[in-house]
């Protein structure tokens, strides 16, 4: 799943603990890496250091239970 933190929230809430899922397995996906097997360039996208913050920051406290 991809999206702003609010999004990943919203698609947790909605597709996974609303079924009662209660783990989940994330992996972040670092986009220069990604660019570089597509061959592209992508803009205004954080990097994965900036990702596990995000993830870290504004997701994980909105789904801990």
């Amino acid at each position: 799943m991809s999206g702003s933190p609010d999004e990943v929230v919203e698609k947790i809430e909605k597709d996974f603990i609303a079924g009662g899922v209660n783990e989940l397995v994330a992996s972040v996906v670092d986009p220069e890496i990604i660019g570089s097997m597509l061959d592209v360039k992508f803009k205004n996208i954080p990097g994965y250091p900036e990702n596990l913050k995000l993830v870290r920051n504004k997701v994980f406290p909105h789904i801990r239970s």
